[in-house]
């Protein structure tokens, strides 16, 4: 009847409780269906460093991974790598942003913020142990 490879959702909230959450409810809904053992994407992890000074938004970025890592969740996409330099016409949704982008692991001008690169190697690091046998 379907198709269907994977599974994936956007988080968009910086919350390892409503991960674990929709993780668990994803797979209830799956299982109900008759797929048991489908592979979870984790998708658009982005927190805003306006609202997170760079080593707090890190943790919380570190924290999420190993809770996707405790739910066997393989894929966990960092959804923005550079912050978009400032751009009144850019249209995000329905509405017109009034200020750049500020969810990136490089800023703007392609330099690194350092915590956050420094979580996203180790992530990286981390999953080329996968296998997808």
């Amino acid at each position: 009847l379907f198709n269907i490879d994977i599974a994936s959702f956007h988080l968009g909230t910086p919350s390892a409780y409503l991960l674990q959450q929709r993780v668990v409810t994803l797979r209830d809904t799956l299982e109900k269906r008759g797929f048991q053992d489908m592979p979870i994407a984790i998708e658009e992890i982005g927190l805003c460093s306006k609202d997170f000074n760079e080593e707090v938004r890190a943790q919380k970025f570190k924290e999420l991974y190993e809770t996707a890592k405790k739910l066997d969740v393989p894929i966990f996409i960092w959804w923005c790598l550079r912050d978009i330099p400032f751009d009144p016409n850019a249209i995000d949704g329905d509405r017109i942003n009034v200020e750049p982008h500020t969810c990136g692991i490089f800023n703007a001008d392609f330099s690194k913020k350092d915590f956050s690169t420094d979580v996203a190697i180790e992530i990286g690091k981390d999953a080329t142990t996968l296998s997808f046998e």
